[in-house]
């Protein structure tokens, strides 16, 4: 992932089994500049079952780059 050269935002949840946060948390440090923020409580759906959380957080990383 060394070829990845933009910011990066990943999100994960705390109770996802498809790509549990370990992982999202193992790319992002992959990532030069990368943030990682995990989601308690919420699953590989968490832009539903934490919509609020989510769109807060996207927008809040967007306007900083």
């Amino acid at each position: 992932m060394e070829s990845i050269r933009c910011p990066a935002l990943l999100i994960g949840g705390s109770d996802d089994v498809f790509c549990p946060p370990y992982l999202v948390k193992e790319m992002a440090d992959a990532i030069a500049g990368a943030r990682f923020d995990e989601f308690e409580d919420a699953g590989h759906d968490l832009h539903r079952s934490a919509a609020g959380r989510f769109g807060a957080t996207v927008n809040e990383w967007l306007s900083l780059h």
